[in-house]
């Protein structure tokens, strides 16, 4: 299933809707293996929740109003799951994605947008 913020829809997998995406829009994609095509252009998305980091000469640019971790073991994914877990009402998104990513991440000025990045990329040494 995805949740596309942007026209707070609920989509499947060839259901018909997703054409009418604003730049500016959001996508958060829940346990989903898919490629999305069209406006968004070529994304493929692994199991988990992803947030889409690019490198272009060497520095890091998130792609344009798009939230797509792709690791299922990535430590905002396991976060925001137990959020889901143990609170009554939860929200998949403001309490399974992004407190699962504040639980990590602040937006203090030590968190700067290139160690966001670095996190969201879940990179192993």
């Amino acid at each position: 299933m995805a949740i596309l913020k942007a026209g707070q829809l609920f989509l499947e997998a060839d259901k018909v809707g997703c054409y009418d995406l604003s730049t500016n829009s959001g996508c958060i994609y829940l346990d989903a293996d898919m490629i999305i095509t069209e406006k968004l252009g070529s994304i493929y998305i692994p199991d988990g929740i992803a947030v889409h980091v690019e490198r272009i000469d060497g520095r890091a640019s998130m792609e344009n109003g798009i939230i797509a971790v792709d690791r299922n073991n990535h430590p905002a994914l396991l976060a925001g799951l137990e959020i889901m877990h143990t609170k009554f009402d939860a929200d998949p998104y403001s309490d399974g994605v992004c407190n699962g990513i504040r639980k990590h991440f602040n937006y203090s000025l030590n968190e700067d947008y290139n160690s966001f990045c670095d996190f969201i990329e879940f990179k192993h040494d």
